[in-house]
């Protein structure tokens, strides 16, 4: 049984880029700083939103909008497809510095897509 995956409407986009050519080269300075920092082999679909339960708490990471653990805008969420694992990155947390937080598949319930 597989994890349920929808696309969203919304077109991608990456908080704060002035334009998609900006959003294209912010995103993939993330994707490139994980990848090194984590070793991680990301998955190329582009994550809107995930959903999900942690330590029996209900979250919600949505790209532009705050977190909910820390009030920090969600710039990138990223799958790991060798840890099978979702890294949401915040300025603090997985773009600029420091690691991103983690969530495992088994704890993800939905995930939606930027539309391709």
């Amino acid at each position: 049984m597989g994890r349920p995956a929808y696309t969203s409407p919304m077109k991608f986009f990456v908080p704060a880029a002035e334009n998609p050519s900006r959003a294209e080269e912010l995103y993939t300075a993330v994707c490139r700083f994980n990848s090194e920092q984590m070793g991680a082999a990301l998955d190329p679909r582009r994550i809107y939103s995930v959903s999900g339960v942690h330590n029996g708490t209900a979250f919600t990471a949505t790209v532009g909008e705050p977190f909910e653990r820390e009030q920090e805008v969600v710039v990138a969420i990223l799958f790991d497809a060798s840890r099978k694992c979702y890294f949401i990155c915040t300025a603090n947390r997985g773009v600029v510095r420091g690691t991103p937080y983690l969530s495992g598949t088994n704890e993800i319930r939905t995930v939606d897509y930027f539309e391709e």
